[in-house]
């Protein structure tokens, strides 16, 4: 046998650096691609290849939770417009109490009086926040209070104000759920399992199309070296991708003109080197 000859597969350890969606990627296409050649013609161990497949089904699970997690974003946004939108409403029933109508005065000062106890709200912690502003929003829609916010004209602010309210409490259940979801799967010890079970399938698979050659195995580890090729390239696309950005946010701009000479700084004081 022609040992240069002799087909291999491409080295996976870079895999451990991917994140886990470019891992879940290519543990997946590898499985498919078992299937579609036949486990039995590659002499794939089938207890083996259903515990990989198990696994890989549990980590796609975990990386569209990660994906739904990532609201952060628009929880902070949203947060923002509550706060300015609830200033707003609480700014508007302290102010108002001191102008000249008698009808808007006595409204003002009646729901300043009854929401006092809200003043503050935006420092509060998000979950605290939502359930603070749910009882605001629960003691306006009293008879004694809504008729107030009706002679006010502040109706556009407070429903805008429960709209934004109800909005947050979804994200923030969702965001919850996630992590809950998270906390019963470890993906690190998840990945360590799967990268034992990639090793016994590829091992066995290799072997195998040594002692029994086959245009199925030629074809299933060219596809497979492609496969890993391309995720691999597409890694390091993402990596110069992340270095260009970071790069970019930390450039410092000047406003030295074109041909200008640096002029050294002085030197500190008291002797010291910075």
């Amino acid at each position: 046998m022609n040992l240069q000859s002799i087909l291999r597969f491409r080295d996976y350890a870079i895999m451990k650096r991917y994140n886990n969606a470019e891992y879940a990627y290519v543990v997946n296409g590898l499985a498919e691609q078992i299937l579609a050649a036949g486990a039995e013609k590659l002499h794939a161990p089938a207890e083996f290849l259903t515990q990989f497949q198990e696994r890989c089904a549990i980590l796609d699970n975990v990386v569209a939770v990660s994906r739904i997690a990532d609201q952060t974003g628009e929880i902070v946004a949203m947060e923002k417009d509550i706060d300015n939108m609830l200033t707003a409403v609480l700014t508007a029933f302290r102010t108002t109490k001191s102008i000249p109508i008698p009808a808007k005065k006595a409204a003002a000062r009646s729901l300043y009086n009854a929401t006092k106890v809200y003043q503050g709200t935006q420092k509060l912690p998000q979950r605290q926040k939502a359930q603070t502003i749910k009882g605001l929003l629960l003691d306006l829609q009293k008879a004694e209070l809504s008729v107030h916010i009706e002679t006010l004209g502040l109706g556009a602010e407070i429903e805008q104000l429960t709209l934004l309210h109800a909005r947050f409490g979804v994200l923030l259940n969702a965001r919850a759920n996630v992590q809950m979801q998270n906390s019963k799967v470890k993906s690190h010890e998840l990945r360590q399992e799967i990268d034992i079970l990639l090793d016994i399938l590829m091992s066995a698979i290799w072997v195998h199309s040594l002692t029994d050659p086959s245009e199925e195995a030629t074809a299933f580890i060219n596809t497979i070296n492609k496969l890993l090729a391309d995720a691999e390239t597409a890694f390091h696309q993402r990596m110069a991708q992340k270095k260009k950005e970071e790069e970019t946010e930390t450039e410092v701009p000047t406003d030295k003109v074109e041909g200008e000479e640096d002029v050294p700084n002085e030197e500190p004081s008291n002797g010291e080197l910075e």
